[in-house]
């Protein structure tokens, strides 16, 4: 093995476990909360020969922009660090290059992930009291987590919405979403028979969140995968799309009063209406223009504003919109649009993720942005690196 094999394989390594910090380390403390920005330092410096890519500099000043106007205003110190982190990550874009990502990694953390789901329902003590003990549950959620642990079973087990080592349900769909779209890149070029057999598994795993955003995306996230892998007859993937809407229509049609991913219309009358009505709220009582256009940085101050519907923003559009204005929302999707744009179509199914930001957050999220940013640097990375090689 060559010296460069050497330095090829350490880096592997050391970003798989990156990746597993990443996804499971808790973060209820100040110091955990730094490991994410380290080790988006630490991968750009151990990585040698690498340039400054330009694509974040369309971020860089919108932003700026905000953090001044706004910063000596009370902004809490916990929304300054949220800003400084999702900059950071922009800045730092692509956070790592030419990595490979090993199905040993991703197994493990999508393991943990799923125990930590059933531990309740099959009563694992053991399981239950180490995920209490290293992964510990808010106060306003001890109530629900204790009503799940006396009253859940398998026969009732998608009555209850299943965190797991998130605790919160649209967090653990999110993470085991942005998981699936990993794992369908790294395997893109293998079995199709391999490939379902997980993706079911993750289905399974989001529907016991009750995330109805984590179905939706999943479900499609497999879909437009599909029709992407080149070496799939064209019979077979409309064959397995016709499969795959029928159950989940059969199941909607069936199930929404058992499943609350399945149940539409109280995402659109409950969930999503109150969502939309929040933000009008917020564009109906705005007067400053300047606040408008750029934002108030803090989130939080949205909670002293006057709205009969909702007290914070459940979404990424709604929040990055009252945080950084609609210049500095604009100028993400503007980032975004330019990754998308770099990529070829048969990895296009990433930005699927992105679906997100209409009903929860994936920016916002201090978890998740880091690991959706990491998996579109190994996309973008190996894209450019093949687009040199020609």
């Amino acid at each position: 093995m060559s010296k460069t094999d050497v330095e090829d394989s350490r880096i592997t390594h050391l970003f798989g476990i990156g990746f597993v910090l990443a996804f499971l380390l808790p973060h209820t403390s100040t110091p955990l909360l730094m490991v994410n920005p380290l080790l988006c330092i630490f991968y750009k410096i151990i990585q040698q020969n690498r340039k400054w890519d330009r694509i974040g500099w369309i971020v860089l000043l919108p932003l700026l922009v905000t953090f001044v106007l706004n910063v000596g205003q009370g902004v809490s110190l916990k929304s300054q660090q949220s800003f400084f982190t999702i900059l950071l990550y922009i800045m730092c874009f692509p956070i790592v290059s030419n990595v490979q990502i090993k199905n040993g990694y991703l197994y493990f953390i999508f393991s943990v992930i799923f125990l930590s789901q059933i531990a309740n329902v099959y009563h694992i003590t053991f399981l239950s009291n180490f995920f209490e003990t290293y992964y510990p549950i808010s106060d306003e959620d001890m109530d629900y987590y204790l009503h799940v642990q006396n009253n859940i079973s398998t026969d009732n087990m998608f009555n209850y919405r299943l965190g797991g080592l998130y605790h919160n349900s649209n967090n653990c769909s999110r993470a085991v979403t942005l998981l699936l779209a990993t794992y369908l890149y790294v395997n893109r070029d293998k079995s199709i028979v391999g490939i379902l057999l997980f993706s079911v598994i993750s289905l399974f795993s989001v529907l016991q969140t009750g995330s109805r955003t984590g179905f939706f995306v999943a479900g499609l996230l497999i879909i437009v995968f599909l029709f992407s892998k080149g070496d799939v007859k064209q019979y077979w993937k409309i064959v397995f799309t016709i499969l795959l809407l029928g159950f989940f229509l059969y199941m909607i049609t069936t199930g929404s009063d058992t499943y609350r991913s399945l149940n539409l219309e109280d995402a659109l009358e409950g969930s999503g209406a109150k969502k939309y009505n929040t933000f009008k709220s917020y564009l109906l009582h705005e007067t400053s223009i300047l606040k408008m256009l750029f934002g108030y940085l803090d989130a939080t101050r949205f909670e002293r504003s006057s709205s009969e519907f909702m007290t914070f923003f459940d979404s990424d559009y709604g929040s990055l919109i009252f945080k950084f204005g609609f210049v500095g929302f604009i100028s993400i999707l503007m980032f975004f649009y330019k990754i998308y744009k770099h990529y070829d179509r048969n990895n296009a199914f990433i930005f699927v993720v992105l679906l997100w930001m209409i009903s929860s957050t994936i920016v916002s999220s201090y978890r998740a942005f880091f690991i959706f940013m990491l998996m579109l640097s190994v996309v973008y990375s190996n894209t450019k690196k093949i687009h040199n090689q020609e």
